[in-house]
């Protein structure tokens, strides 16, 4: 088919965006408000389906793009009970689909999320709604519903899921577990799968992808909001910053005694600032003050999207020393490393997951082996030292991240994978 009636194709389908808000981190969600939004703008028919919706992320949406008038929910209680009363109400008055509502509670058949009702919570949207050509799925636990409704019958088309990271994890002893789980969704012929890195890619090959499925598609960002706002200026303290929630698999305890050796061996100007909360705060306070860093390691708590610019803006240096946990959680691609390239800082981070895919070595960044305090010491005091390698790998690191992250970029292959999967 010629690309004109290809790119005419694809403005005439309508897009079916499923999207799981509950309990996943704001920079995801923001990231797919931000691809549809660009979609929107590209001239396509979106309509979004969610779990539960964040309002406050939605109100800040320009009115323009009337997301209210795209938007359906599941609206699942949290009572089971409620649950049922709901499933028995939408039976009695909706009684041309009694077969398809039957199968949706096949527990014997679909286990767990049958038996919830979430299976037929999420069909019961569908069942209202005309069939589409395409439906991306974000997360894969969404993409696994989109695939048991598809062989119900109650929805139709290509499926193509964005796995992001905590949905492609699993520990030796959750791996037979996790790949049951995902048995119909990769056993499916038709369906197709994007990743954001290649470690995330690995991942689901493990669990029974097929390597001609997918598509590796990392999440990109507004390259334009992700400008830094202040250029730092020649002072003898060296400023850090990390950005991340305060959990185990971030690693912060090890960038802390990191700035505490160096302290300890008289390097007294550093300053280091850890944005996020999370479980380990009590921890890492203490940790700090034990170590009798209190002057030098500053917890500062969740800030917003605007005052982490600001922030990392007025920093030298982006550490980001993560793990990998004992039950293998680990980063599948770390986009803070990449805000913080956009922001022309310098990242020193671990060889860990899918991190090293996305900044260059030696020239945007330092890589470092994890929970490797000495090393990880010594690449801080290398910029310290070299204080003109700061500004040339924070240059290299934005002109990196503009190139092959910005969002309207990866919109644009996103859209050139739904060109290829609807041929």
């Amino acid at each position: 088919m010629a690309m004109e009636n290809m790119e005419s194709r694809m403005k005439d389908q309508k897009l079916r965006f499923t999207i799981a808000c509950k309990n996943f981190p704001v920079r995801s969600q923001t990231f797919i408000l931000n691809q549809i939004l660009d979609l929107i703008d590209k001239g396509h028919d979106v309509n979004i389906v969610v779990y539960e919706a964040n309002k406050e992320l939605l109100g800040q949406v320009d009115p323009k793009y009337r997301l209210a008038e795209r938007i359906s929910t599941t609206d699942m209680p949290q009572s089971f009970v409620l649950r049922v009363f709901g499933l028995l109400i939408f039976t009695v008055t909706h009684p041309a689909f009694f077969i398809k509502i039957l199968q949706t509670v096949n527990f014997f058949k679909f286990g767990k999320i049958a038996l919830s009702l979430k299976l037929f919570y999420s069909a019961k949207v569908f069942l209202k709604q005309p069939k589409y050509d395409l439906y991306q799925a974000h997360f894969g636990e969404v993409g696994m519903i989109l695939s048991i409704l598809k062989s119900i019958g109650i929805v139709d088309g290509r499926i193509i899921t964005t796995f992001h990271g905590y949905d492609a994890h699993f520990s030796d002893a959750t791996f037979a577990t996790t790949k049951a789980i995902y048995t119909q969704l990769f056993g499916a012929k038709d369906n197709r799968f994007t990743v954001n890195s290649d470690y995330t890619k690995n991942q689901i090959i493990s669990l029974g992808a097929r390597e001609n499925t997918i598509y590796n598609l990392p999440v990109g960002l507004d390259t334009q909001k992700y400008q830094r706002k202040t250029k730092t200026t020649q002072r003898e303290q060296l400023r850090l910053i990390s950005v991340g929630r305060l959990v185990p698999f971030k690693g912060f305890e090890y960038s802390i005694r990191a700035v505490a050796k160096l302290v300890n061996d008289g390097f007294f100007q550093i300053h280091y600032s850890i944005i996020g909360e999370g479980t380990q705060y009590v921890f890492l306070d203490s940790l700090i003050k034990q170590l009798g860093m209190s002057q030098h390691v500053f917890l500062i708590g969740a800030k917003s999207q605007e005052e982490v610019i600001a922030k990392m803006s007025d920093s030298d240096l982006f550490v980001h020393p993560a793990i990998r946990e004992n039950n293998g959680r680990q980063e599948n691609q770390g986009l803070v490393i990449q805000e913080a390239q956009a922001l022309e800082l310098p990242v020193i981070t671990t060889r860990t997951g899918g991190i090293p895919e996305g900044l260059i070595e030696n020239k945007t960044g330092l890589l470092v082996e994890e929970k490797n305090i000495d090393h990880l010491a010594n690449s801080i005091l290398f910029f310290a030292q070299n204080k003109p390698e700061i500004e040339r790998f924070g240059k290299a690191g934005r002109d990196f991240v503009v190139q092959n992250f910005d969002i309207k970029t990866i919109n644009d292959r996103l859209v050139s994978v739904y060109e290829e999967v609807l041929k």
